[in-house]
């Protein structure tokens, strides 16, 4: 089967979550993105993410959504090839405005640092040393 993951994220200002994930390195799909939409791009394999504008959002799951600075329904994680990409990442989300969430895990065959970004997502940049584990 091959299968693509590709994460939906209600956002309250369009234009400034498109700002943050770019200055991430994500690159956006403006064949894919309109005036409440806006998709990036993981690579072809792996799937994608879509900020879609929380009133748009809505019509979508017929329901209001979750006060994310409240609550935590699920992380995001992005797993990167190498440890050292997991410390870029950070940096250019700290600058971009997101808040460090927690202090770096480290257990040698995994590490990982957590933010949570402007629309107060949860996220975990992760690097696994495969040949540890």
């Amino acid at each position: 089967m091959n299968v693509q993951l590709i994460i939906q994220l209600p956002v309250r200002n369009l234009d400034e979550s498109v700002k943050f994930y770019k200055s991430l390195g994500l690159k956006q799909n403006i064949l894919l993105s309109d005036q409440q939409i806006a998709s990036f791009d993981f690579n072809a394999e792996h799937g994608g993410l879509v900020l879609v504008e929380q009133s748009y959002f809505e019509t979508f799951t017929r329901q209001p959504v979750a006060d994310r600075a409240a609550m935590k329904s699920h992380i995001n994680v992005l797993s990167v090839s190498q440890r050292s990409e997991v410390e870029n990442i950070m940096e250019r989300a700290l600058h971009a405005g997101a808040r460090e969430y927690s202090e770096p895990l480290d257990h040698g065959w995994v590490y990982f640092r957590s933010f949570i970004d402007p629309e107060d997502y949860l996220w975990r940049v992760m690097y696994i040393d495969k040949e540890q584990v």
